[in-house]
C-alpha cells in the first residue's frame, strides 16, 4: 500500500551515535542531552517513585515520598535502573505493625 509520509516526523533516540550509519545520521538533527545533575536525578526518582505508587494497587502502603537516605541512593542510578530498584524493593513491602 502506497502512503504519503512527506508530512511524517520521525524521532529517534540512541546512547551511542557512532553506532548509526552516516548515511542516516545526516539525514537527522542531532541533539546531545547531558546527563541530569544530582538535583535533577533526584527529581526523576522522585517522578519515578510517584509514578509506581499510583500504577500499582500496592502504592498506597508505601510512603507518599521516599526517605533521604533511599532517595540518595537511588538517585545515583540512571532512570532506567531506578524503576528496576523500586519495583523490585516493592516486591516485599515492610509494613508498619499497623497496618499488617
Amino acid at each position: 500500500m502506497a502512503i504519503d509520509a512527506s508530512d511524517v516526523v520521525w524521532i529517534a533516540t540512541a546512547n551511542e551515535a557512532r553506532a548509526i550509519p552516516e548515511p542516516i545520521l545526516n539525514r537527522m538533527n542531532v541533539y546531545s542531552i547531558d546527563a541530569p545533575d544530582v538535583d535533577g536525578s533526584r527529581r526523576i526518582a522522585t517522578c519515578i517513585y510517584r509514578e509506581l505508587r499510583e500504577e500499582h494497587s500496592w502504592g498506597k502502603l508505601f510512603p507518599s515520598d521516599l526517605n533521604a537516605d533511599a532517595l540518595e541512593r537511588v538517585a545515583k542510578l540512571k532512570p532506567r535502573e531506578m524503576r528496576r530498584v523500586m519495583l523490585t524493593a516493592s516486591a516485599t513491602p515492610s509494613l508498619p505493625v499497623d497496618m499488617k
